[in-house]
């Protein structure tokens, strides 16, 4: 975590809601929830929480090319392909839709 991390109680965060959410809406620095002193959770804004799922769909991608690297095509197609690849490509579709859907609901 970086410097500037936020830290609240699990107290804080029950009374104090509506205040660590603007908070989190306008700036990218995470909230760190602790009780008896030990991070329990962390909060991201929203287009944090986004880059951290691309992030972890290429970490995916790039593990499923390293164990794939020595087959040919013929051989990928006959394995078929792995399901949290096809879970992951589901999900950034789903997202590029609603993101599509917000902007002509805007417009």
């Amino acid at each position: 975590m970086t410097a500037t991390t936020t830290k609240v109680t699990k107290d804080d965060v029950k009374s104090k809601l509506d205040d660590i959410v603007s908070e989190l809406a306008n700036s990218p620095e995470p909230i760190e929830i602790e009780e008896n002193g030990e991070t329990v959770a962390v909060l991201i804004s929203p287009e944090e929480f986004r880059v951290y799922n691309r992030e972890r769909a290429w970490r995916v991608i790039d593990a499923w090319r390293a164990r794939n690297s020595h087959k040919t095509l013929d051989e990928i197609d006959a394995d078929g392909i792995d399901p949290e690849i096809t879970a992951i490509v589901e999900e950034v579709r789903q997202e590029l839709y609603d993101e599509e859907v917000a902007k002509s609901g805007s417009s």
